[in-house]
Order: C-alpha cells, then structure tokens, then sequence
C-alpha cells in the first residue's frame, strides 16, 4: 500500500496517466480487500482517482464518484472529520470546473463551516478552504470537459 501510496501521485505529476488510474485502481482494490470498503485509506485512493479521472475528462464519472465517497466519508467518519471536509472541498472544485456554480459554491460553503466549527484554528485545512474559494475554474479543464453545462462566470 506504501509503495502504491507514492507511485499514483508521483505517476499522474510526471504524465503517466494510464500508470496512475491503474495505480490508484490497484490500491482500491487493495485497501478494499484489506480494509474494507468504508476505511480511509480507501476512501483516500477512491477520491484521488476520481480526481485524476476529472483531469483527464472522464467529469460524469469522477464527479459521481467523488460524491460518493464524500457521502461515504461523512457518513462513516462524521461530517466533521477531515476526510469528509477534504473531499466536500475537492468536489467543489471539481464542480467548479465543469461549470456546476451553484454546486460549487454550496460545497466549500459546507466544508468551511464544518473546519469552522471542528478544526483548530491553526488547522492547514483552513488555508486549503480559502485558497479553493477564492481559485477561478481551470482553464486547463475546458479542453477536455465533458459537461455540457454553461460556463459563464
């Protein structure tokens, strides 16, 4: 898991797409079978694959995915626990993205007043939060997104 926990970030930084969705696909099925399908090791891998899966265009499914690990995560761990928060913070992103404003306003909404509420005040998530809210969608996205919905800002 170690070995897999470096190789998929490190493979999708330097290009190597293909090697990191199998990558992150392997420690899925890894975490999967040694943790079971709520632990946050897997949840971690789930929600870094859809990530990637957003970059490179593949935005129904990601988006789904992402949304279904963030439900997962919040539901087993709390909506208070840093994993619900990163991921509410990712989707939003993601939605962010590909257009979907309203959405993406709602999530770092949610996930700011959930670190308000449970984090300490020098948490790095809070920074996280701010720089995500204040980020402009990515241009680099528009070339390979697949939502058809409009992108006026």
């Amino acid at each position: 898991m170690t070995a897999t926990k470096l190789l998929a970030p490190l493979a999708a930084q330097t290009g190597q797409t293909h090697l990191a969705i199998a990558t992150y696909e392997e420690a899925i099925t890894a975490a999967t079978r040694a943790f079971g399908e709520e632990h946050a090791q897997m949840l971690r891998a789930r929600a870094a694959h859809a990530v990637l899966r957003h970059r490179l265009g593949d935005c129904d499914t990601a988006l789904r995915n992402l949304a279904a690990v963030q439900a997962t995560a919040a539901h087993r761990h709390g909506h208070h626990s840093r994993l619900s928060l990163r991921t509410l913070i990712d989707l939003g992103s993601l939605y962010r993205d590909c257009g979907h404003h309203d959405l993406a306003a709602r999530c770092p909404t949610t996930a700011s007043t959930g670190i308000d509420r449970y984090l300490p005040p020098d948490d790095p998530l809070r920074e996280v939060i701010t720089a995500v809210i204040a980020a402009p969608a990515s241009l680099d996205h528009l070339a390979v997104c697949t939502q058809p919905q409009p992108r006026s800002q």
